[in-house]
């Protein structure tokens, strides 16, 4: 037997990164955008933003069955490290613009549920909570603010499903956004916008349509109409609907699935200190017609197998 005080250690984590790394599927990759360019003494070598609801939440790259039931939100519960946080150890000036689902409290280490966690619950109690997360799943929203190094400034607010909180956080937020490049900038800046669903297991997970959250397609409609170079990188168990307008609008298309507490195995392949080789492992749909496998036999929007390549550099 191997040892148990190992477990979480330096080699397992680095393991994991690298089957991260591994698993991640690029699907659209125009004009070659990925691996973006690393620039130089943490310097970006153009803008770099990273938004969206599943950009700096433990919870949701670890999805169901991860301490909870249900999963939970926030990054209180384990340790880890997040996608933007990741991507910041790489590019300490991108900058995060996020809305981070929280059940109906701010990311205090609560469960999804809304309740205190503990690391011992009954059946019955976590049947109850998961009711109660399937009702009040996207109701609040923490906002959070994080310009260059400097410390994260935490703004709390209650903001509806149907609420951009991109657009919110413009209008409110203490925050310094980045322009649209101008004609003569040498570099096209790059917004990565990481999006996906809240954790579920079992039947909670039931869902009439495998879309993406609206804000964050809203998001990354905006900023590649207004001249940034949009990475659409998804944290999901399960294949997600890419609207036209948004497919038609992104210049990257990258899964992670659930990578759980390996941030770093997703920044390897962005900014190619890993390369790109993993390939689906089933078909991925148009539309609802075709969530059933066997309705994607013919005419997926990707069909089993596909996945692009790229070449770690440095």
């Amino acid at each position: 037997m191997g040892d148990a005080a190992c477990v979480g250690c330096e080699a397992h984590r680095a393991a994991a990164r690298r089957a991260v790394a591994k698993s991640c599927v690029l699907l659209v990759n125009e004009g070659g955008l990925l691996p973006l360019p690393a620039g130089e003494g943490g310097k970006p070598a153009a803008e770099l933003l990273v938004t969206g609801i599943a950009a700096d939440s433990l919870g949701r790259q670890c999805g169901g069955w991860s301490l909870e039931w249900q999963g939970c939100e926030g990054n209180a519960f384990t340790t880890g490290t997040t996608i933007a946080d990741a991507i910041r150890a790489v590019q300490p000036g991108a900058r995060l613009v996020s809305g981070r689902a929280a059940g109906r409290q701010a990311t205090d280490g609560r469960t999804a549920h809304g309740h205190a966690r503990t690391r011992t619950r009954t059946h019955t109690q976590a049947y109850a909570r998961a009711h109660a997360h399937a009702r009040a799943r996207g109701h609040s929203h923490a906002a959070t603010c994080a310009p260059g190094p400097a410390p994260r400034l935490r703004l709390t607010t209650c903001l509806p499903q149907d609420v951009d909180g991109l657009a919110w956080l413009l209008a409110h937020a203490p925050l310094s956004f980045p322009q649209a490049p101008s004609a003569g900038a040498a570099s096209r800046p790059v917004a990565v916008v990481v999006t996906g669903e809240a954790p579920y297991a079992e039947g909670f997970g039931d869902v009439e349509e495998l879309r993406l959250p609206p804000a964050d397609v809203r998001a990354a409609v905006a900023l590649a109409d207004a001249g940034w170079a949009v990475v659409l990188l998804l944290v999901t168990g399960r294949p997600l609907l890419l609207p036209p307008p948004l497919l038609s609008r992104v210049a990257a298309v990258l899964v992670a699935w659930l990578p759980g507490t390996e941030g770093d195995g997703v920044a390897d392949v962005l900014f190619g200190r890993a390369p790109a080789t993993g390939r689906l492992s089933f078909s991925w749909p148009h539309a609802m017609d075709q969530a059933a496998a066997a309705a994607r036999l013919k005419g997926p929007l990707f069909p089993f197998g596909h996945g692009l390549q790229t070449r770690a550099v440095g």
